[in-house]
Formats: C-alpha cells, sequence, structure tokens
C-alpha cells in the first residue's frame, strides 16, 4: 500500500531520533582509537550494549562524492557485494524529496552471514541524503514497526531481521578532488550468530569505503590527525 502521511511523520520522527543519536555518540571525544587498517582509522565505543564503530580516511581524485556514495544505497547487487560480501537482496521499497529537495529511501537488504548454520540477515531501513556546511550525509534507521511493505514484496525465508541503530557516512569536501570520508554505525545482528563473527564484521565494515574508493581507481590516505602519526 502507499506510504501514508502518518506514518511518513512516524517514520521521519525515528529518522530525527537516530540522527541525533548518532550525532551524540560519533564524536571522537566520545571514541576510543582501536588501530589504522589500509590508511583508515578504526574507532569504537563499547560503553553500550552494541559497540558503535567509526572509519575516517581521506579520499583523493574524486570528483563528486556521489561516486562513492552510490555504491551503499543502491538495487545493484553487483555493487552492493562490494560494500557486504554476500548480499543476495537490495530493494528500494520507496523514493521520495521533502520541500528542502533532500532525497528520501525505504529499502531492503539481506545478505548471508556466511558461516554454516548461522541465518540470513536482513534490514528495514529509512535512508536520507543531505548536504550540510559542505558535507554530503547519508543516514539511516530500522523502521521495521513502522512501514508497511507492499502486497506482492515478500521478505528473505528464514532470515533473521538486524537493528540498524544508526549508520551515518559523511563525506566533507576539502579541497578540489579531495574528501574526508567517515562512516559511523551502531547495530545488533540479532538471533544467534558466533561472537567472533560479529566482531570481525563491526570493525570490517567501515573498510568498504576503501575498497569501494581503490576499486573506482581513487587513492586513499591517512587523516592527518590520525593516532597512528603521533607514535
Amino acid at each position: 500500500m502507499p506510504l501514508t502521511e502518518e506514518s511518513k511523520k512516524k517514520i521521519l520522527e525515528k529518522w530525527k531520533t537516530a540522527y541525533e543519536l548518532a550525532q551524540n555518540k560519533s564524536s571522537l571525544d566520545a571514541m576510543h582509537y582501536h588501530h589504522t587498517k589500509q590508511n583508515m582509522d578504526i574507532y569504537d565505543n563499547k560503553g553500550d550494549a552494541n559497540t558503535i564503530i567509526r572509519g575516517d580516511v581521506i579520499v583523493e581524485g574524486m570528483d563528486d562524492a556521489k561516486q562513492l556514495l552510490d555504491y551503499f544505497s543502491t538495487d545493484d547487487l553487483e555493487k552492493t557485494n562490494h560494500v557486504q560480501k554476500g548480499s543476495i537482496r537490495s530493494n528500494t521499497l520507496e523514493e521520495w524529496k521533502d520541500e528542502s529537495g533532500d532525497l528520501w529511501k525505504i529499502r531492503y537488504t539481506c545478505y548471508t552471514a556466511g558461516v554454516p548454520f548461522v541465518a540470513d540477515r536482513d534490514l528495514l531501513c529509512v535512508e536520507k541524503f543531505f548536504t550540510k556546511e559542505n558535507v554530503l550525509n547519508h543516514v539511516s534507521t530500522s523502521v521495521d514497526d513502522l512501514y508497511e511493505t507492499p502486497k506482492d514484496f515478500s521478505f528473505q525465508k528464514g532470515a533473521v531481521r538486524s537493528t540498524n541503530i544508526f549508520a551515518w557516512r559523511k563525506f566533507e569536501k576539502l579541497s578540489e578532488k579531495t574528501f574526508h570520508v567517515s562512516f559511523t554505525n551502531q547495530a545488533s545482528a540479532n538471533g544467534w550468530i558466533p561472537a567472533s563473527v560479529v566482531n570481525s564484521a563491526v570493525y570490517s565494515s567501515p573498510l568498504a569505503v576503501v575498497k569501494i574508493a581503490e576499486l573506482l581507481g581513487f587513492k586513499v590516505r591517512t587523516p592527518s590527525n590520525s593516532p597512528s602519526l603521533k607514535k
């Protein structure tokens, strides 16, 4: 059924709450430096039940941040598998622009854990794309109880619903063709899954930015404020 104005209002309120949470918990002051890998600084915050992870890297040679961002919000499985290995579903269910011209999407995604006896995981999220103070932002959060899918749509059979508390990608333009890219995420896989698999997925997730940037022929380097440069 079409997205009603009442449902849309609740979804936007949920998104706003998630964005505020992301802003409060994503600053480097609230994070602990974990390590630097593939030129990306990885930070974490284990204060909550679910670890908050953040990755920061400089990307050079990119004309438009949307070249990179497109891989994180597409229905093209070839592209999504560069972001999340084992991606088997990626469906945009709704898409609209608000009064400010900002783009919104509701998307369903599903991926395999790649581990025997571990169920597939899926997500139903709202995403917003907006530019603020020369920074392109992509912020998403789960909307499981707020959105009713079209009648002809079916979820992946047997998949366990994961929770995206918030995911925030920021593309700050530093100069011509140079961007500071950061990704912060807090999520829960839900259901049974080995802790080692969860930790591996959590700490490697920001590195998708590096992988795609290099795939597109861009150069990546460590941010100038990297703790790794102070050793």
